[in-house]
C-alpha cells in the first residue's frame, strides 16, 4: 500500500482517501492509516475521510481521523460531517467544538457537508459490520443462509445501530 501510495503522489496524486463504513476500509486500523499517511507530510498530502461513525460513534471517529492528521503532519477533510439520527443530532456540538479544539492544536482540519436531509448509500453498507467478515465471498454465504437472513431480520427489527433509519 505504501509504495502503491508514493507511486501516485509522483503522478500528481494529492492525497489519499478512506471510507471507514465501507468493507475493505472498515477493516483498516488507526495505526496502518496514520502509516499510510506519514510520506504524505513531507509532500503536503491531504487525508479525506468518511469517518467510521457518524452516530453513536460520532466523537470517536472523529478523534481518529484528528488523531491521524495530527500524528502524520497532514491535512484532514472530514466527508460530509453529520450526527446521523434524531437522536444524536445534539452531538453536532461537540463535533464543531473537536474541530475548532483540533485547529487550534495546529491541525489543519475541515469538514463538508452536503444541504440536503437524505443521503444514499449501497445495500450493503445497510449490513452490520459481523456480515462483511470476510469479505464479500462470505457476505454472499451468509445471506444465502436462512439462519443468518433470520438473525438480520429480527435485528433490523430491534432498530439497532444501522438501521434506525432504513425504512
Amino acid at each position: 500500500m505504501e509504495r502503491l501510495l508514493a507511486e501516485a503522489l509522483d503522478a500528481g496524486a494529492f492525497g489519499y482517501s478512506t471510507g471507514l463504513v465501507y468493507p475493505p476500509s472498515a477493516y483498516s486500523t488507526t495505526s496502518e492509516l496514520v502509516l499510510l499517511a506519514k510520506p504524505m507530510a513531507r509532500r503536503g498530502g491531504l487525508y479525506f475521510s468518511h469517518i467510521r461513525g457518524e452516530a453513536a460513534t460520532l466523537e470517536a471517529a472523529l478523534d481518529e481521523a484528528i488523531g491521524i492528521g495530527e500524528a502524520a503532519g497532514v491535512s484532514v477533510q472530514i466527508a460530509h460531517i453529520k450526527a446521523s439520527g434524531r437522536e444524536h443530532w445534539a452531538k453536532m456540538d461537540r463535533a464543531l467544538r473537536q474541530l475548532s479544539d483540533a485547529r487550534a492544536r495546529g491541525v489543519d482540519v475541515h469538514a463538508d457537508v452536503y444541504p440536503y436531509t437524505a443521503g444514499s448509500t449501497t445495500m450493503t453498507n445497510l449490513l452490520p459490520a459481523w456480515v462483511h467478515e470476510g469479505g464479500n465471498a462470505r457476505l454472499l454465504e451468509r445471506l444465502a443462509d436462512a439462519v443468518t437472513r433470520r438473525r438480520l431480520i429480527e435485528e433490523s427489527a430491534l432498530g439497532g445501530e444501522g438501521w434506525r433509519s432504513v425504512n
